[in-house]
């Protein structure tokens, strides 16, 4: 995300159909981790806040796909007490979906990148995952001010 993401969308405009991705080991490209819980947090709302400003439909298209999605498995499971084992089936469809198409994507990047030992945590994460997804699309949605290397954005 960020000016990877604008860059890349500029260069699709200016040249249709001529990018390509290269899977190649000895082209990976590697960068800091955030060391820190809130270093983490504040840079995936900085990124979900650059969201509104891509070009691309279908991009926007997904980005909101997997938001709602999201949102909508904490709404079923705070209507459990309410509509109790319909909404648990729906609920329990969605996160299989989710979860399953989620685990998928990951142990392939895993594969690829030769880190397969991380799809074990999948199971512990993959709940959290849910609410950091919200989270961080909420706070970006609505332009919360964050800190980045020292300036507020």
């Amino acid at each position: 995300s960020g000016d990877d993401m604008f860059l890349i969308q500029k260069m699709a405009v200016t040249y249709p159909g001529k990018i390509r991705f290269l899977k190649s080991t000895d082209a990976i490209c590697y960068t800091q981790l955030e060391t820190t819980w809130t270093g983490f947090v504040k840079q995936r709302i900085r990124w979900a806040s650059k969201s509104k400003a891509y070009k691309e439909l279908g991009i926007q298209k997904i980005l909101v796909l997997v938001f709602v999605l999201n949102v909508s498995i904490l709404f079923n499971f705070a209507m459990i007490p309410f509509f109790e084992s319909f909404t648990l089936f729906i609920l329990l469809m969605q996160l299989l979906c989710k979860w399953s198409v989620d685990y998928l994507f990951l142990y392939r990047m895993a594969r690829y990148f030769n880190k397969t030992h991380f799809t074990k945590w999948f199971l512990v994460l993959a709940p959290i995952h849910v609410l950091h997804i919200v989270a961080s699309g909420f706070y970006g949605l609505f332009s919360v001010k964050t800190q980045w290397k020292g300036r507020k954005v």
